[in-house]
């Protein structure tokens, strides 16, 4: 596991470098006793380093594929975190989902732009639940939403954890699979400004920069430079 505050090589790749990023977030974020939530907990990494910073927190994880979901379960029996087999989104309901069984990361409510040319695929039930109507009574300081692009319905069905809390929230948003949801850098920003986060990019954040904000992320969405986006409280 990466120690705290070590330095992050630029030269590494998209998505090894957003991993050590959200890493150092969750460091520089959580308190003691605070809370992480994990939605697309995958295989826990980023509830594992959640863990160890705030030991005397209670974490919880979303998963919605089934294997994943029992290992993680059975893999946190007994601790402080709680998992729940299922996807975040904006409504609660059993739906489609496409698992991938190659590239499981890449899993979600639709298909999108894949990195092998014709993956392995097929279609299963899920359970969706609205954050706002699950989660516990608890001091939300971070989230992490790596759904392969359903973000937005994701943080829809979180205003009101996020309005209450103003947590730090990591997200994804790029273009192949954002857009398969009609989601728009704009429709973000709709959700998560009026909560009152200001919108940054990992590096921005991690660096004390001014907010990118609503321009800034739809340039970056558009250009494709970034597709890792952070949501911090405005003041």
């Amino acid at each position: 596991m990466m120690r705290r505050g070590m330095t992050i090589d630029h030269r590494m790749d998209k998505n090894e470098l957003y991993d050590l990023q959200t890493m150092e977030i969750i460091w520089r974020t959580l308190g003691t006793n605070c809370t992480f939530v994990d939605v697309g907990c995958h295989e826990g990494r980023f509830t594992d380093a959640a863990r160890v910073t705030a030991p005397q927190g209670r974490h919880v994880g979303f998963e919605p594929l089934p294997a994943f979901a029992a290992a993680l379960k059975q893999r946190y029996t007994g601790t402080s975190v709680m998992i729940f087999a299922a996807a975040l989104s904006d409504r609660a309901g059993v739906c489609p989902f496409v698992h991938l069984r190659d590239l499981a990361a890449y899993s979600g409510f639709r298909e999108r732009d894949y990195p092998l040319p014709d993956p392995r695929r097929e279609w299963i039930d899920v359970q969706a639940v609205r954050l706002d109507d699950v989660l516990p009574d608890l001091l939300v300081a971070m989230m992490k939403i790596d759904v392969e692009d359903a973000e937005l319905q994701a943080l829809r069905g979180s205003v009101g954890t996020i309005r209450r809390h103003r947590p730090v929230v990591v997200f994804e948003l790029g273009l192949g699979a954002a857009d398969r949801y009609g989601t728009t850098p704009d429709a973000i920003a709709d959700c998560l400004e009026p909560c009152g986060l200001a919108l940054y990019t990992l590096t921005g954040w991690l660096a004390n920069e001014t907010p990118t904000g609503r321009t800034g992320l739809a340039d970056r969405y558009r250009d494709r430079s970034d597709c890792y986006f952070v949501g911090a409280p405005a003041d």
